[in-house]
Order: structure tokens, then C-alpha cells, then sequence
């Protein structure tokens, strides 16, 4: 027996090893090619993901005199960035977020010192008053991500945005294991209430974070059911919560920058 491991050799047996890697990679491949096939046959389409690094991206592009959007999934989706261009005579930013709260976001250009530029927020009452949550979290999470994004976080996501873009099965929002299990049929039982299911995927993103609906979304059916109940269940903000943010949007120091709060009416 010898004594110590440092002239220990494991033996490697003799196998075709450049044969069987051929074929893992052949497997793999053909997996990833029918999976691929199976998502675009089901309305799956190549776009970005909405991350908390696609966020940071865009966050970065910010200018002192900017014109930023920031808010709810209705400021996402319904700024036209082309338009809203030629109108104000410079781009805007798009930093709103579907399913947040905006005054996280708020907070943190009003927090920067060199920002004076336009911001147009888009206010549902029942969900910028929100007393916390993952509403809240959201936002707070895209933020940090701005602050303490490393040079890894970085370098990963410049390599996932050509795969997203050309790749629909890359969806970590609705293809990934736990994503398909929460699609599981399962009843709600006592003490144990099954919290509604969002929409699955129905818009495409690029990498101005602009959203477009699909045209599925278009045809009644399942799917634009979904998107017009999947978001019914809000919670009703409490009043101290209304009361301290407005209180702090009075009190906002004045940097030469302009707000625009922007809420939709019932006729």
C-alpha cells in the first residue's frame, strides 16, 4: 500500500473517448434542435429576455437631459419610442417594468445627482402605492442590478442577447422546469390557494427594451383571455403607504429635471 497519494496514478481504460464525445455533442444537438422545433410549433418565438441586466443596459444609456419612461406594464408596452422621438426631438429611455412598482425607480433618479432630464411615469394607483411585495421587489431588484452589476454579469449577458435573439426555447421566464411545472392543472384546496397564473409568452422584446404584443394576442382564444385576467388580482395599497410617498413627491429636490405622471382614466 503505498504511503501517500503523490505518485498515485488512476488508470484511464481504453475507450473510443473522441467517438463518444462526437456523439454526446451529435445527442445534444439533435435535443436541443427538437426541443427548439416543439417550442415554435406551440407559438414560441426568438426574443430577449426582460432582465434585470437588460434593464441595467438600458439604464446605462441614461443622459443628464434624457427623457426616460418608467412605471407599469402599460408604459411598456404602449410607449412608442419611433414616435415619441420625432414628437420630443430626442429618444426616450425605456425603464419601465411589467409587474413593478415605479417608485423604486423614482426614488433612484431622484437620487442622481447628474440627472435633469424628463420623467414619465406611468402611475397605477393600486400598484405604485403597493406597501411592498414582489411588486416592489422587482424594481429594487433591477436597480441593485444597475449599482452592483459585475463585469461577469456583464459578459454573460452580452453572450445570451445573440442566443436569445435567434433561439426561442431561451425563455427563462416560461420554459424553464419550475416555469412548466406552476402549469400543472392543480385545484386549489383548503388552507392552500393556487395564486393565479400569469400569461405566458406574448410579446417580443429587443434591445431597446421595447415590447410588442404577439399577433396571437390579436385573435380571441385562450391566450388573449389570459392576458386581459392575468393581472385581476391586484392588492389595495394601504394608507400610510399612500401617505408617506406623497409626502416624499412634494418634498423631491428640484435639479432643473421635469416629471410627468401619467395615470388612465375610466370614461
Amino acid at each position: 500500500m503505498h504511503s501517500s497519494t503523490s505518485n498515485f496514478e488512476r488508470p484511464i481504460p481504453a475507450q473510443p473517448w473522441r467517438g463518444i464525445a462526437v456523439l454526446v455533442v451529435i445527442v445534444t444537438l439533435l435535443c436541443a434542435i427538437a426541443w427548439e422545433v416543439r417550442c415554435r410549433t406551440v407559438g414560441y418565438g426568438p426574443t430577449l429576455n426582460d432582465t434585470e441586466d437588460l434593464w441595467a443596459q438600458a439604464r446605462r444609456r441614461l443622459k443628464p437631459g434624457s427623457v426616460v419612461i418608467i412605471g407599469d406594464s402599460r408604459a411598456w408596452f404602449d410607449s412608442d419610442l419611433d414616435e415619441l422621438e420625432r414628437g420630443l426631438g430626442s429618444r426616450p429611455v425605456q425603464l419601465a417594468q411589467p409587474g413593478s412598482c415605479a417608485f423604486p425607480v423614482l426614488e433612484d433618479l431622484a437620487n442622481d445627482e447628474a440627472f435633469h432630464g424628463t420623467i414619465v411615469c406611468s402611475i397605477v394607483p393600486r400598484m405604485f402605492f403597493a406597501p411592498g411585495g414582489p411588486l416592489v421587489e422587482n424594481a429594487r431588484k433591477a436597480v441593485k442590478r444597475f449599482h452592483t452589476q459585475t463585469l461577469a454579469q456583464r459578459a454573460s449577458h452580452l453572450l445570451a442577447v445573440p442566443l436569445e435573439e435567434h433561439v426561442a426555447f431561451l425563455k427563462e421566464r416560461d420554459l424553464t422546469t419550475e416555469a412548466l411545472l406552476k402549469e400543472l392543472p392543480i385545484p386549489n384546496r383548503p388552507g392552500a390557494l393556487v395564486p393565479p397564473r400569469t400569461p405566458p409568452y406574448f410579446q417580443t422584446v429587443d434591445r431597446e427594451r421595447r415590447a410588442r404584443m404577439t399577433a396571437s394576442c390579436a385573435h380571441p382564444g385562450r391566450l388573449q383571455t389570459r392576458v386581459k385576467m392575468g393581472w385581476a388580482r391586484l392588492f389595495t395599497p394601504r394608507h400610510h403607504q399612500i401617505t408617506f410617498r406623497g409626502r416624499w413627491l412634494r418634498s423631491v429636490p428640484g435639479r432643473r429635471s421635469k416629471r410627468v405622471f401619467a395615470t388612465r382614466t375610466r370614461p
